[in-house]
């Protein structure tokens, strides 16, 4: 059985947020101000890629989900992080 991963990383969706916004400029505002970008790398480095490394099942995959305005230098650092995980 193949497992998928699915993670969305500061995706700008519609609805789903605990926190409202008037439009979507203000939640991709909201989701891409650098304190919480800083955030969410530091709970994704420590929490999560350890135990996505630690994962040894060949059928795993993982999916990660970003936005289009998603900020260059956040993008990088993210596919960098990514870039040796064998999902």
């Amino acid at each position: 059985m193949q497992a998928i991963g699915l993670c969305r990383f500061s995706y700008p969706a519609i609805g789903g947020f605990q926190v409202g916004h008037e439009s979507m400029a203000d939640r991709i505002a909201y989701l891409y101000a650098e304190e919480r970008l800083e955030e969410r790398f530091r709970l994704f480095e420590t929490v999560a890629l350890p135990c996505l490394r630690a994962q040894t099942d060949p059928d795993f995959e993982l999916i990660v989900v970003i936005g289009d305005s998603l900020p260059a230098p956040a993008r990088a650092r993210l596919e960098a992080l990514l870039e040796d995980l064998p999902q």
